[in-house]
């Protein structure tokens, strides 16, 4: 396992991976993470109280895509998690779980 900037392990990504995509197997784990977050962070509940959660599900989809994407990236800028001009991030797509690819991300 990887730590203080050591490159990750392919074992390790792979089991990171594939514990990802068996949460998002779940219908509802994006809305129960957002209500277990709040509900165990009430001080954050104002900083969400105008969101459109629909949306904000389809966002951390797209974040924790490009967070299990960045161990591949080579080590210089812009990185995957950098936004270009144009809006796209790093020039490439974020990896989607297999159970969710039918769906559009941002």
């Amino acid at each position: 396992m990887s730590t203080g900037g050591e490159a990750v392990d392919r074992d390790t990504m792979a089991a990171t991976k594939a514990s990802y995509d068996r949460c998002c197997i779940t219908p509802r784990f994006f809305e129960d993470f957002y209500s277990t977050f709040l509900a165990r962070c009430p001080q954050a509940r104002a900083m969400f109280a105008r969101t459109d959660f629909e949306r904000q599900h389809k966002l951390l989809r797209h974040a924790f895509g490009l967070l299990l994407n960045f161990p591949k990236q080579p080590p210089r800028e812009p990185t995957i998690l950098a936004r270009s001009p144009s809006g796209t991030v790093g020039g490439t797509s974020a990896w989607i779980p297999r159970s969710m690819r039918h769906s559009s991300t941002p």
